[in-house]
């Protein structure tokens, strides 16, 4: 879990190249989050989960051999966490993401007891996309790419275990200064 947000810049000073500089350290949203894709799974992993534990069921109380019981376990244990586990393995990530920009690049740090260092070179980016919420939390999604259409906005909530991309700050608080402090970057000659 992430407490003090001026050590961990602090510990990410080793990341930097030379002339490069902290603009911005945050940190992923916390808690259960609902996705665009909740819509198809939750109805489809109740479906999963329900058949497979009646399956279960049957299984264990007509009887059946143990090749049964047996075989409908796997199938159970991947509708508990389709329904439930899915949720709290994306909570647990996000808690442990810590995200920094640079005047170079963007850096994402995931992991509880390993940390996962990745980077994506502000030179790269083409496209910068928000998605912002009443309460000021957003997400800021890096583009390397220049988009014909908008297949990213159509595709955002396609994430069945949640984010975590090295290109997306997901979540984050003042979401819009944070878009505006990318933009500001992006401009600078030399960026």
């Amino acid at each position: 879990m992430i407490v003090n947000l001026n050590d961990e810049a602090y510990n990410l000073k080793a990341q930097l190249g030379g002339e490069e500089h902290i603009i911005w350290v945050g940190t992923a949203g916390r808690g259960i989050v609902f996705r665009t894709i909740d819509w198809f799974m939750i109805p489809f992993s109740l479906l999963w989960g329900g058949f497979a534990i009646v399956w279960e069921f049957i299984a264990i109380t007509a009887g059946a051999p143990l090749f049964f019981a047996l075989f409908g376990l796997p199938f159970v244990l991947v509708g508990l966490f389709l329904i439930v586990g899915r949720f709290a393995w994306d909570a647990r990530r996000r808690k442990h993401t810590l995200y920094a920009l640079t005047n170079k690049r963007l850096i994402s740090r995931t992991g509880v007891k390993t940390h996962n260092i990745s980077s994506l070179n502000l030179s790269e980016v083409k496209n910068v996309g928000l998605s912002l919420k009443p309460d000021g939390r957003g997400t800021i999604t890096l583009y390397n790419y220049t988009l014909g259409v908008n297949v990213s906005k159509a595709l955002s909530g396609f994430q069945i275990f949640g984010g975590g991309s090295p290109n997306t700050l997901e979540l984050i608080d003042d979401a819009q200064e944070v878009y505006n402090k990318i933009n500001e970057t992006l401009n600078k000659p030399g960026a």
